[in-house]
């Protein structure tokens, strides 16, 4: 019996995983997935035939084998449906809607505040994501999964911002929990930075067991790979420099500049970062 599966499973030699191998072209057949993810052929064989009967995967022919019958090489199914994707910044929103290759097919940006709150902001992504499956003359059922960055901690595997310094309103809101009811798919989000240094990560530097991604816009923060697995650290703060001290700057000083959060003479205040939120 096949198991059940989703593209957004994290586990290091789950279907997803797979998956990342054959759409980032480092594994394709059997025999390559076998020796990249240390699974054996029937675990292999179980995973292959999960995401071959959720519509992910085709055979694209044979390919080099070992010896006996030719090894049929695997591809991704782009086609097999689309991805919903937002970037909350501090001061904009950014929509897109993708294949499952990841190439973008249609794309928003709106100047929109995030201190607005959780349900306007996220309201307002709702809107876009409707506007762009329409553009694209796509149904609400083909979606396969919605990715959602935020500007600030987010608790691993649930989606829940904790005690984000910038994002008034918040604080212990799960946002997965406002897209669930309109969309039969898996719903994740996290913070900005973890998710562009999974992506260049993936897509870049895959053969790298670390990584370190630095965002500078608004703010500044960071993302971790550590391990070949993104690290969020106690209630997903880790790599949120932007709210450090700056070094060589008195804190305590009146002249010290005031940032967002409220605090005096952060790493990310203003005047340290420039650039688009």
């Amino acid at each position: 019996m096949a198991e059940a599966v989703s593209a957004g499973q994290a586990h290091p030699t789950g279907p997803g995983a797979v998956l990342a191998l054959i759409r980032g072209g480092r594994a394709t057949t059997r025999a390559q997935l076998m020796a990249a993810t240390g699974l054996s052929r029937s675990t292999m064989a179980t995973r292959l035939e999960a995401l071959g009967e959720a519509g992910y995967l085709e055979v694209s022919g044979a390919a080099d084998s070992t010896g006996g019958r030719p090894a049929g090489s695997f591809r991704l199914r782009r086609d097999a449906g689309v991805l919903l994707l937002a970037d909350i910044g501090g001061s904009h929103v950014h929509t897109a809607l993708a294949d499952m290759g990841c190439d973008v097919l249609v794309s928003h940006r709106r100047d929109l505040s995030v201190a607005e709150g959780p349900e306007v902001v996220l309201g307002q992504v709702a809107d876009d994501f409707r506007r762009l499956l329409k553009e694209a003359g796509e149904p609400a059922d083909r979606v396969r999964g919605i990715g959602i960055g935020v500007p600030g901690p987010v608790e691993a595997g649930t989606g829940r911002v904790v005690s984000p310094p910038i994002m008034t309103g918040w604080d212990g809101y799960t946002v997965p929990d406002f897209f669930r009811g309109g969309y039969d798919c898996p719903v994740l989000a996290d913070k900005d930075t973890n998710l562009m240094a999974l992506g260049e990560h993936r897509v870049n530097w895959p053969d790298r067991r670390h990584l370190l991604f630095v965002k500078a816009g608004t703010g500044i923060g960071s993302g971790l790979v550590l391990g070949g697995a993104l690290h969020h650290g106690s209630q997903g703060a880790a790599g949120d420099i932007g709210h450090i001290p700056a070094p060589g700057l008195d804190e305590t000083s009146p002249d010290a500049p005031v940032c967002r959060c409220g605090n005096s003479g952060c790493l990310g205040g203003p005047g340290r970062w420039l650039g688009p939120g």
